[in-house]
């Protein structure tokens, strides 16, 4: 069996960072997770 990819979305105002305390559940279940910040969201990103 392939291990599982997530890709977790975070909401409005946050960012990637929002699933830091998810991630290592999913993880210890034997899935991958990713969590990437959307442009223009979380700290010091900026739209251009």
């Amino acid at each position: 069996m392939t291990t599982p990819v997530l890709v977790l979305v975070h909401g409005s105002w946050h960012g990637g960072w929002a699933w830091d305390g998810v991630r290592p559940h999913l993880d210890a279940d034997g899935c991958r997770t990713l969590a990437p910040t959307l442009p223009g969201q979380g700290c010091g990103t900026r739209i251009r």
